[in-house]
């Protein structure tokens, strides 16, 4: 709902797409599905910690059996956390790997047979700095650095299923 997540979720409800807008619980979501709505959008607001894979698989579970069907899985979730090689602690840099990198495998790993069933898509959203670096970003740039590598590891295991894996490597977004 907010930043670069929130530029999606209004370019696909223009689309006319039915967007499952995932986000922590809070007033974010519920804002943005009422003002869509009353643009005459599509959107609904799933509140969830992407953080827990328990949480993942209820999201996936439960579009598929409102809807049907999951046709895209967009993975846009995380932060840059600002975690420096000096000054974090190994326990808390596989934290900021969970929150960065974890949902992207677990929304895909539960959504698969949807997404082969129905030729679907999959579209992770990196960060220039998994090519770059920024300095003070360790867990974030290596999150997006294996982003990338998933992405390619998807896009060689799904070209013969019919489902399409990219990757969009923003520069720096001002959010």
């Amino acid at each position: 709902t907010k930043g670069i997540g929130s530029g999606i979720v209004r370019s696909m409800a223009a689309e006319e797409a039915i967007v499952i807008c995932v986000n922590r619980q809070g007033k974010e979501g519920a804002v943005m599905e009422k003002e869509l709505a009353d643009k005459g959008l599509r959107m609904e607001y799933v509140a969830a910690e992407l953080t827990e894979v328990a949480e993942c698989k209820r999201v996936i579970d439960y579009t598929k059996e409102k809807y049907g069907r999951i046709d895209v899985i967009i993975n846009n979730a995380g932060h840059n956390n600002q975690m420096g090689l000096e000054d974090t602690e190994p326990e808390d840099f596989i934290k900021g790997m969970r929150a960065n990198l974890v949902h992207y495998y677990a929304l895909v790993h539960y959504a698969h047979d949807e997404l082969i069933k129905n030729h679907g898509s999959i579209v992770n959203i990196g960060s220039h700095v998994s090519i770059t670096g920024q300095g003070k970003t360790s867990a974030y740039v290596a999150a997006k650095g294996a982003i990338n590598g998933l992405t390619r590891e998807w896009a060689a295991y799904f070209c013969d299923k019919g489902v399409r894996v990219n990757c969009l490597i923003p520069g720096s977004v001002w959010t």
